[in-house]
């Protein structure tokens, strides 16, 4: 494996290697094959100093027959003014490759990354994305640059600006480069983050926690550690209306609990209810 805070150029030619010829078909392969790169949106719960933790970026192919991979490009910007990066990886996609990755390089910069992959220069290993798969594992630290203030949150956004050159984002399908579209990223911070609906704070969304909640509503029972996540419809209040709201997103198709939900995430600032502890980070 080759890996470099510089963008090496062995690498960048091999990328283009591998999006030479059939130039003629390339409009049908971008028709028929289309990708998407997917940033994560999480919360951390503020704690003192500085503190790292690791994201991961996504690839999903989204329409079109399956189409292996040979390699990808990716960046994305964030806030230095909360954020900046320890290092950028290989992620638990490309472990599915009997051999080490051909190139794999990265640049960091104050307000980004950037990273390249070419799986092998002879294109005879390919890597599909059925689903949204880890692609580049970044680690992250918060804190550094100064104090982090709840409600702070940094966009992740996808970027080709990174990098001289520029590492573009895209992936290489059968010799031609095809660019993704994008979901943008968000990472937030707050005073504490929770699941919603999560009301006897087990980590999971069941019958338990509606008996948590007729408990704590009707029978006299303790107060739930984490009071928020009660408040199954976010309508900032604690009654019977939440536990028929959860009932009927657990056994009839009803909607989901609003965020945060399914994942943690920081609470909505409407929420008036406070969370002494949760299983959340």
């Amino acid at each position: 494996m080759y890996t470099t805070e510089r963008f090496s150029r062995a690498a960048r030619i091999a990328l283009g290697l591998l999006a030479v010829g059939f130039s003629s078909l390339a409009t049908e392969s971008r028709a028929q094959s289309s990708f998407e790169f997917q940033a994560p949106n999480v919360a951390f719960t503020l704690q003192p100093g500085v503190f790292d933790f690791s994201l991961g970026f996504s690839i999903e192919q989204v329409a079109g027959p399956s189409a292996g991979t040979l390699g990808f490009g990716m960046g994305v910007a964030h806030d230095p003014s909360l954020l900046s990066i320890l290092s950028v990886d290989e992620g638990p996609a490309l472990d599915v490759l009997p051999f080490p990755t051909a190139f794999f390089t990265t640049v960091i910069d104050a307000d980004g990354w950037a990273a390249s992959a070419v799986y092998t220069v002879l294109g005879s290993a390919l890597i599909s994305f059925p689903v949204p798969t880890e692609a580049v594992t970044v680690t992250y630290r918060a804190g550094e640059s100064g104090s982090v203030d709840p409600t702070d949150s940094s966009p992740l956004t996808w970027t080709n600006d990174i990098g001289l050159p520029p590492i573009m984002n895209l992936v290489v399908v059968g010799g031609f480069m095809i660019f993704p579209d994008f979901v943008d990223g968000l990472v937030a911070f707050a005073e504490f983050t929770y699941v919603r609906g999560d009301m006897n704070n087990d980590g999971n969304i069941d019958l338990s926690d509606v008996f948590t909640a007729e408990d704590y509503l009707f029978l006299g029972g303790p107060t739930p550690d984490c009071l928020v996540a009660l408040d199954a419809n976010a309508d900032t209040s604690i009654d019977i209306a939440d536990l028929i709201y959860l009932l009927s997103y657990m056994f009839i198709g009803g909607d989901d609990p609003p965020s945060p939900f399914p994942r943690c995430g920081a609470a909505l600032p409407s929420d008036t209810f406070e969370c002494e502890e949760h299983l959340c980070p």
